[in-house]
């Protein structure tokens, strides 16, 4: 697993920066009490890893690659949130409507067969966080999950995960997973839009700053406009939906291109 550095140096290293701001900002709860969007431990491994992103130079260029412009480029995008691998409880986290699964191994089963049976050789398929909730094994790391990983590879498809709260353990180290990339967020322009790739959703106050600009997110393993803990924290504008959900309960349990979550109804 390499660390690389994000497409557009200037503009992403901005972004991204702003975004690990926006992690560590505390925001109101449903409690009442004033907490970080995400945990410190989550925020100082995604340091660490724009950090060494920022050395490095990516194998491509995503801008390009959906324009048509790198004529090298043959294959098509792909996106998908949160698959949460080896998951025992996620069914019941989540509800069996959306995981329509009575056991982990036929879950695991059919999110891979719908991911090899999406993607083809030349194609770049990007996860936005949380592969696996696979437990370590000494010496070995993740032997299944890297296993899967390297049969979507041995496709000829190259795999870039922006990392998850899940992608993490609790004191701050990456999971070493077989991915050819990771980021701590990452954007790219489609058709005149910067879109804004972070596991997280940010907040309408971040893309205010950026006129034009698009979240692509997981974590919520929903539209945010199903939550109504985060309405609030996310108003809708009702010109346009903002946030492009790649989670897997709503993507159809597949990877998805850019065109096809813009085509979906709502966000």
């Amino acid at each position: 697993m390499k660390v690389t550095m994000l497409p557009d140096a200037k503009k992403t290293i901005s972004m991204g920066e702003e975004y690990l701001n926006f992690l560590g900002t505390p925001h109101l709860c449903q409690d009442g009490a004033f907490r970080p969007h995400a945990p410190n431990w989550f925020i100082d491994a995604l340091r660490r890893v724009h950090s060494e992103s920022a050395k490095k130079i990516p194998k491509y260029n995503l801008s390009t690659c959906l324009d048509g412009s790198n004529k090298s480029f043959i294959g098509r995008v792909y996106f998908i949130s949160d698959l949460h691998l080896f998951h025992v409880n996620i069914v019941k986290f989540v509800g069996i409507e959306k995981r329509p699964f009575h056991s982990t191994e036929e879950m695991n089963s059919v999110i891979v067969a719908n991911i090899l049976n999406t993607v083809s050789n030349g194609d770049i398929l990007i996860i936005v966080g949380d592969i696996t909730f696979e437990r370590v094994v000494p010496g070995s790391g993740y032997p299944e999950t890297n296993k899967i990983i390297h049969e979507i590879q041995k496709m000829g498809v190259y795999i870039i995960n922006v990392i998850g709260n899940h992608d993490c353990t609790k004191d701050g180290h990456i999971m070493k997973l077989a991915v050819d990339e990771v980021y701590a967020s990452l954007n790219f322009e489609y058709k005149s839009r910067t879109i804004f790739v972070s596991h997280y959703p940010v907040d309408v106050a971040f893309l205010d700053a950026k006129p034009g600009t698009l979240n692509l997110h997981g974590h919520t393993h929903a539209s945010i406009w199903e939550l109504p803990i985060l309405t609030s924290l996310y108003p809708k504008n009702e010109s346009e939906f903002r946030h492009i959900s790649a989670n897997i309960e709503t993507t159809e349990l597949r990877p998805m291109t850019i065109e096809e979550l813009l085509a979906r109804p709502g966000p």
